[in-house]
């Protein structure tokens, strides 16, 4: 499979991983009662088979309930959104009053103040509120027990909500990204909430359209991964030292963590500056021991359309063109075909690129 992507300004996130909750808490940390379930009582996700869930006291904490992500935020990033269901014994009863357990979201930059924004700050009153909902009336809170009971008292929700933060003033930062609830001076009345499909909406910076990308894409691999147990396998990453040194850095830490390598010594680094330098590398791969399988090959150089551009102020290309030539027009050069390296086998070549902007 042959992946090519291009950027701009090329950073490689380390991503919102398993925004849906599918792989557990991969990716996740969590303080007091943070799991990921299947389903609580009827309430299902809203999207996949898993969601998480934070609580007050769901057997697992008697405080406070928080998952957490450290991410880095792209700079094609528009918004940051998820779906929430906020649960407590403390409606009706405790409507009004300072048992009032509060549902955060915040953003904390991860900067010499680490400063905490909180992106989103609800609690008890408040939904009581949104939701028309007093002592006396339910509004449009829905009541779920018999069905769902957490220990003292009838347990009222929101239902599914999604909320939608901008967050384009935190593009090109790494962020952590924490949902927490508490309990609000005691600790005798449980609040939960639900947390599901927590994804990014991103600009494609070509032609203007918005995609959705969704966080939860990861397969049996990328579990393996989480292990650390392959000591055999390996990959390459080969990339253009002006330009992509530090990209190419982190590309083979998360290549060495998607491919759950026991050593960052089994992806291979090299820095090349001329295609004799770049046919020798490739010549010289070697992949599995009992199978000869190169896991990745990741490349990181400008590029053409029809060519990778190792060195072109001397002149130094790749290409794919059957008259063995880069560039076009009047500005053609002669180019070393691909056809001339060795045959290897690869699951993945990646190419990394910045293409003209």
């Amino acid at each position: 499979m042959l992946i090519i992507k291009g950027q701009a300004n090329l950073k490689l996130p380390t991503g919102l991983i398993n925004g849906g909750f599918e792989n557990g808490l991969a990716g996740w940390q969590k303080d007091g009662d943070g799991r990921s379930i299947t389903q609580l009582g009827s309430i299902r996700p809203t999207e996949g088979n898993r969601m998480g869930i934070i609580s007050t006291g769901l057997g697992y904490t008697l405080v406070q309930g928080i998952l957490n992500q450290s991410i880095y935020i792209p700079e094609t990033v528009n918004t940051i959104s998820f779906d929430w269901n906020f649960l407590s014994e403390e409606f009706l009863e405790f409507i009004g009053s300072k048992f009032d357990d509060p549902f955060v979201v915040s953003i904390t930059l991860e900067t010499q103040n680490n400063e905490e924004i909180k992106v989103l700050d609800i609690n008890v009153n408040k939904i009581a509120e949104m939701f028309n909902a007093t002592q006396y009336d339910s509004g449009n809170l829905i009541s779920v027990s018999p069905d769902i009971v957490f220990d003292k008292g009838d347990v009222w929700m929101t239902g599914w909500q999604t909320t939608e933060i901008d967050i384009k003033d935190y593009r090109n930062q790494n962020v952590i990204l924490k949902f927490s609830v508490e309990d609000a001076v005691d600790t005798i009345y449980t609040t939960a909430v639900l947390i599901d499909n927590v994804k990014f909406d991103v600009e494609d910076l070509y032609n203007g359209q918005r995609i959705e990308v969704d966080s939860s894409v990861f397969n049996e691999d990328y579990i393996r991964g989480i292990w650390f147990n392959d000591a055999k396998g390996s990959s390459y990453v080969l990339y253009c030292p002006d330009d992509f040194s530090s990209q190419a850095e982190f590309v083979r830490k998360q290549t060495k963590f998607f491919n759950g390598y026991k050593n960052i010594e089994q992806v291979k680094f090299h820095a090349i500056k001329t295609t004799k330098e770049f046919e020798e590398v490739w010549n010289n791969m070697e992949g599995h021991p009992d199978t000869g399988v190169i896991d990745d090959v990741i490349l990181l150089f400008h590029s053409d359309y029809h060519a990778i551009f190792i060195d072109s102020s001397n002149r130094q290309y790749l290409t794919v063109s059957p008259g063995g030539f880069a560039g076009r027009g009047k500005t053609i050069y002669e180019a070393y075909h691909i056809r001339n390296l060795q045959k290897k086998k690869i699951k993945r070549i990646e190419l990394l690129t910045c293409n003209k902007d």
